[in-house]
């Protein structure tokens, strides 16, 4: 039996940012592949819109920041693409609204 492993969120230390010396992150979905006494191996899920493809990566624990199960995607990717090109129809399609912070001269 093949089971799929369930769907995490992965929080991955990247280190201090110079200048706000705040700890960056990256952050992976995608299912765990297998675990050892050091490090996951993790298949990340690729993008809907189809610019990333599905990558492997192995994170040691000492890097992970946390580690969360989400639900599953509940649309195909055949029925997302769509989903994502009408809406960016939509969006050109959208008449033009003056901003609110447009000056009135009378």
């Amino acid at each position: 039996m093949n089971m799929k492993s369930p769907r995490v969120s992965i929080s991955v230390e990247r280190g201090v940012n110079p200048l706000t010396h705040r700890m960056q992150y990256s952050h992976y979905v995608g299912h765990i592949r297998l675990i050892t006494r050091t490090q996951i191996t993790f298949v990340r899920d690729p993008s809907l819109d189809g610019s990333r493809t599905e990558e492997t990566f192995i994170i040691p624990f000492t890097q992970i920041h946390a580690l969360k199960q989400i639900p599953e995607r509940r649309m195909l990717l055949s029925s997302a693409s769509s989903h994502v090109e009408s809406s960016r129809k939509a969006v050109e399609e959208k008449p033009h609204q003056e901003s609110r912070n447009t000056r009135h001269t009378r």
